[in-house]
């Protein structure tokens, strides 16, 4: 990068760029990408030379990723739950069987 840092805005994210090391061959670079609405930002870290990009790192939050999960979650819990319940059952219809014999 020729700047250490900069900044780029759109109408739906701020996208910002920083040089973190620089050495005589290469540059590590965090890019960090938030959207407008603040639901979403994304951090990622280059290890850039003059001739490759490699991708070092990257993370995301996103706010609606529980309220994404949550129905899967609570269906899992019902499956378990029910699981138990029968378990529950069949082992107390065994132990009237063998109390009968």
């Amino acid at each position: 990068m020729s700047k250490p840092n900069g900044r780029i805005t759109s109408t739906k994210s701020r996208i910002s760029h920083q040089v973190i090391e620089e050495t005589f061959s290469s540059q590590l670079i965090e890019v960090i990408e938030s959207y407008q609405d603040e639901d979403n930002t994304i951090w990622s870290r280059y290890k850039a030379t003059q001739s490759t990009i490699t991708p070092i790192s990257s993370k995301m939050f996103y706010f609606g990723y529980m309220f994404t999960a949550f129905p899967y979650a609570f269906g899992f819990a019902l499956f378990v739950y029910g699981i138990g319940r029968f378990i529950k059952h069949r082992n107390r219809d065994l132990d009237v069987s063998s109390d009968d014999s």
